[in-house]
C-alpha cells in the first residue's frame, strides 16, 4: 500500500512537481495549491497557509508544507509539526544554492515559466499590482532574465513579448533538469 502524503504548496512549483510524481510509485499524493507570489506579502502568506493547514492535526506525519524557508521567516512556525521543505525558495529548490548563484551573476533574475504568468502577469488582487514602471525600477538593477526550461511549460512569444514590455529585459532560456529537484521531493515525502 502507498503511503499517503499531502502537500500543500505554492502553484509556482506545479508542473515541475506534478511531472516528479509522475515517475513515482512510492505515494498516493493529494495537492492543495496556494497561489504564487503571497511571499512578497509575509501576513498574507502565512493567513493562507493556516487556512490551508486547518483542521489537518493530527495528519503531521502525512502534510507536507512546499515552501521554502525565506519564503516566510516564521515558515518552521506556521508549519507546526509538519515538515516543511528543506531549502530556501523555489529556486534553490529546483536548482540548488550554487547553480542558482552562477545563474544569478551577471547580475540576472533567474525565473520559471510560473513567474513570469502567476506573478508577473495574474497575481492575486490582494498583492501589489506593478505598472510599467515598477517593473523597470525593480528589474533595472539586472542585465538580463533567466527563464529556467525545464521542458514542461513553455512561454508563448506573447508572454515573452509582453514580459519584455513590462521588463525591458530580454528574456533568456536555460536548459534545466528536474533531477535535483525529484531527489529533494522524494526525501521530502519520506
Amino acid at each position: 500500500m502507498k503511503a499517503r502524503r499531502l502537500v500543500v504548496g505554492c502553484s509556482i512549483l506545479k508542473s515541475e512537481l506534478e511531472e516528479v510524481l509522475k515517475s513515482q510509485d512510492e505515494f498516493d499524493v493529494e495537492l492543495r495549491w496556494l497561489k504564487a507570489g503571497y511571499h512578497v506579502k509575509a501576513d498574507l502568506l502565512e493567513t493562507r497557509l493556516a487556512e490551508a493547514l486547518k483542521g489537518l492535526e493530527g495528519r503531521e506525519d502525512e502534510v507536507r508544507v512546499l515552501y521554502g524557508e525565506k519564503c516566510l521567516v516564521d515558515l518552521k512556525e506556521a508549519a507546526g509539526r509538519m515538515r516543511a521543505l528543506p531549502t530556501d525558495n523555489c529556486l534553490t529548490a529546483l536548482l540548488g544554492l550554487e547553480r542558482l548563484r552562477m545563474l544569478e551573476a551577471g547580475p540576472a533574475m533567474v525565473v520559471t515559466p510560473a513567474w513570469i504568468r502567476d506573478i508577473y502577469f495574474s497575481c492575486d488582487p490582494e498583492l501589489p499590482i506593478w505598472d510599467e514602471s515598477d517593473f523597470r525600477m525593480n528589474f533595472g538593477r539586472y542585465e538580463r532574465i533567466v527563464v529556467l526550461d525545464h521542458g514542461l511549460d513553455q512561454l508563448a512569444d506573447e508572454e515573452i513579448l509582453r514580459a519584455f514590455d513590462l521588463t525591458g529585459k530580454i528574456l533568456e532560456a536555460e536548459a534545466a533538469s528536474l533531477d535535483r529537484f525529484k531527489r529533494l521531493i522524494l526525501d521530502f515525502l519520506r
